[in-house]
């Protein structure tokens, strides 16, 4: 992802595509989280690309892993046990309420990250030494379609309009998702890495690429 913009800009853009969904009541806090993290991760790039040989080579990714997971653990289980009033020391309300639930939402996501290390490769073109394969986007894809169903309620779809001509994807979720894509400055066909999601978060058919 390569965004221009600055956060604030990326923030409000971001909630603009949000607010088109119909968001349970309960998943307010959830929302605003989400667009502050997509937020800042495309206008910080501060993390390494993944490597062009990631598929062939995942020992340097699942050390890395395996240390994260096992301190978000330990994290959440210190959290079970400590006293509220310690919580409640935290000035910032924002940043120790969603302490220990965002633990627990990173590590079943953690736990799955390793368990397809191993086939990786699914619904992915493996690098033949030529361009890199866009795992970004993928990472983004993956990410909308598991908020979409969280947020809504519902299974992301895509509809094609039968009147247009060249089966246009059109539907709620894919509306959403190009928004989102577009905004954040992702590369890649939005269908393609639209579809690529829908069939990671329900796998049921292979793929492939426009």
């Amino acid at each position: 992802m390569n965004s221009q913009k600055s956060t604030g800009q990326l923030t409000s853009d971001l909630t603009k595509a949000f607010d088109r969904l119909p968001i349970k009541d309960d998943q307010a806090n959830h929302l605003n989280n989400l667009i502050q993290v997509l937020a800042n991760g495309a206008s910080n790039a501060v993390h390494t690309p993944y490597s062009n040989h990631f598929i062939d080579k995942p020992a340097t990714l699942i050390p890395e892993l395996e240390g994260l997971l096992k301190r978000t653990r330990d994290l959440e289980q210190f959290l079970s046990k400590i006293h509220q009033s310690t919580i409640l020391a935290i000035p910032d309300v924002n940043a120790r309420a969603p302490l220990e639930h965002a633990c627990q939402r990173m590590i079943p996501a953690l736990e799955n990250a390793l368990n397809r290390i191993a086939s990786n490769d699914e619904g992915q073109e493996k690098d033949m030494g030529g361009r890199p394969v866009n795992y970004r986007s993928i990472q983004l894809a993956d990410i909308l379609a598991m908020n979409y169903k969280r947020l809504t309620g519902k299974t992301p779809t895509i509809t094609v309009d039968p009147i247009s001509v060249g089966n246009v994807a059109t539907g709620e979720f894919f509306t959403f998702f190009k928004s989102v894509f577009n905004i954040l400055g992702a590369k890649g066909n939005a269908e393609y890495f639209a579809r690529l999601a829908i069939d990671r978060l329900n796998p049921q058919k292979e793929i492939t690429p426009p």
